[in-house]
């Protein structure tokens, strides 16, 4: 999988992304199936979600991001923040000083806690964090929405009381992990694992 840390391995599920509108131009849904993808892989990269190949399906009432083994977890994510010189977190006598305490209080530890290590800069207090990978079922409701309400359209329009714009109205989303329905709204649209009918146009403003 591209983009993952060396050595990770995890589980993958295939993702299903289908946007229902009323008619779109013809000229819009390449533009916007190009653009699904483009958002995808760099929300998903940001996630640290690792993904396969990504392939679109469109019509002018159908916009659809199917994306082949998505991982069911990201990866771990470890990080150091470097602190204050050893010389100036420790006094002479090895005891804490202002300057350390303060920077240890602000990273949620006992100063004593923290790691030392040789930099080229001479030696320095370290913080090591480790932050346990979420769930990709935890991740995409936003991811998705980030997504949907992401693509640019040359001309967009609202509908109802609802202050998001598309291209034309959106009728159905369909998220799907596997079988596993993704929840998430957009404007006054609910995700489900059904497309709906196209019924009346909404009202448009």
């Amino acid at each position: 999988m591209p983009g993952g840390p060396e050595r990770f391995e995890a589980m993958s599920t295939d993702l299903l992304l289908e946007i229902g509108t009323e008619e779109l131009p013809a000229s819009f849904v390449t533009p916007a199936l190009e653009e699904m993808k483009e958002l995808f892989a760099k929300k998903a990269q940001e996630a640290r979600l690792t993904h396969g190949e990504m392939r679109t399906y469109g019509t002018p009432r159908r916009l659809a991001l199917v994306v082949r083994e998505v991982a069911d977890v990201q990866p771990d994510l470890v990080s150091e923040v470097m602190g204050p010189p050893v010389k100036v977190a420790f006094d002479a006598d090895g005891k804490p000083t202002p300057v350390g305490e303060k920077w240890a209080a602000g990273q949620g530890i006992a100063l004593e806690k923290a790691e030392q290590k040789d930099t080229p800069k001479g030696r320095y207090v370290f913080v090591v964090r480790k932050e346990k990978g979420r769930t990709s079922a935890k991740i995409l409701p936003d991811l998705l929405k980030d997504l949907v309400t992401g693509i640019h359209f040359r001309k967009s329009m609202r509908w109802g009381w609802e202050e998001t714009s598309f291209a034309r109205p959106i009728q159905w989303i369909v998220a799907l992990l596997g079988e596993k329905p993704v929840k998430l709204q957009v404007a006054d649209v609910k995700s489900g694992r059904l497309q709906a009918a196209l019924g009346m146009p909404r009202c448009l403003k």
